[in-house]
């Protein structure tokens, strides 16, 4: 990872908590808070809102939770990712232009809760979190949200992540931001 490289703020994304998998609760994990919905699953149907931005995430906070029914919204917590501006593919890292998003910044309500690397194989959202959708959390060590402590670590593991059992890259590797206060 090139010591200069900051991430940018991409979106927020409302996510619905499950119970954590067995496979992750005897590592430690108590929420899967991967940049993956295939586990902690998005609203039924956002996407037929078309509010999100080139990214496939929602510019605000307000526009995240505006598609979520109010009656479900105790079930979810809302996200948000910053983006190292780096795709990697078969170890190696070339530059990713971030499109000009207009995203609102975080404000102190949002805690960071770890990195994590995921794949992205069209132009459209980011796929499978391979920590968790892939397993791999029982091998490497990940936080209690299934998620790398520090972004050296998931540069590392994004660059080998082909040589592992996971999907097929291109990587990227985000930080991942979580809303402390629960929206009603």
């Amino acid at each position: 990872m090139t010591a200069d490289l900051k991430a940018v703020l991409i979106g927020y994304f409302p996510k619905q908590i499950v119970p954590c998998p067995e496979f992750a609760s005897a590592r430690g994990v108590e929420e899967i808070g991967s940049v993956s919905t295939h586990i902690s699953k998005g609203p039924a149907n956002w996407i037929t809102f078309w509010r999100h931005n080139d990214l496939w995430l929602f510019s605000s906070p307000d526009l995240a939770w505006s598609v979520v029914p109010q009656a479900e919204r105790s079930a979810f917590r809302l996200f948000a990712y910053k983006l190292f501006p780096m795709r990697i593919v078969e170890a190696v890292q070339t530059e990713f232009s971030i499109p000009d998003l207009a995203v609102t910044p975080l404000d102190d309500s949002f805690l960071s809760v770890g990195y994590d690397v995921v794949c992205r194989t069209s132009e459209t959202e980011f796929g499978c979190s391979p920590l968790s959708c892939n397993l791999l959390a029982e091998k490497i060590p990940v936080n209690r949200d299934c998620l790398l402590a520090d972004a050296s670590a998931a540069f590392e593991l994004a660059l080998k992540m082909e040589t592992l059992p996971s999907e097929p890259g291109p990587y990227f590797v985000m930080e991942v931001f979580r809303q402390a206060s629960v929206r009603a």
